[in-house]
């Protein structure tokens, strides 16, 4: 099932761990896909679990779907959203790792947290 995930998708370039449990081995992850949706991207976010990685994806992030007062989602980030990604830090202190997301020919990213 992921495998034609990834080639529905058309090319995944982006792949990052965004928390692993190390007593359990258990790892979440995010999947770019900047040329999904005609060019668009969007950025898959799958639960890892004892078995492996959980089927379908936990969420599907867009340009679209996110709120459109947020500065940076003008041209250039709509644009093959999720070339770049970058996580697994707990940037603001809140226990959780933050997932920073990305697009080809750009110096703006999304965070997620």
């Amino acid at each position: 099932m992921l495998v034609a995930k990834l080639v529905e998708a058309c090319s995944k370039l982006s792949c990052i761990l965004l928390f692993h449990c190390q007593t359990l081995s258990i790892a979440d992850i995010a999947i770019g896909a900047p040329y999904e949706n005609n060019g668009e991207g969007a950025v898959y976010v799958y639960f890892g679990a004892s078995s492996g990685i959980t089927q379908p994806e936990v969420q599907k992030i867009t340009p679209s779907s996110l709120p459109a007062e947020l500065p940076m989602l003008s041209r250039p980030l709509n644009h093959t959203f999720g070339y770049s990604l970058s996580g697994g830090l707990d940037l603001d202190g809140n226990g959780y790792p933050e997932l920073l997301v990305g697009a080809f020919e750009t110096d703006s990213v999304v965070a997620f947290r």
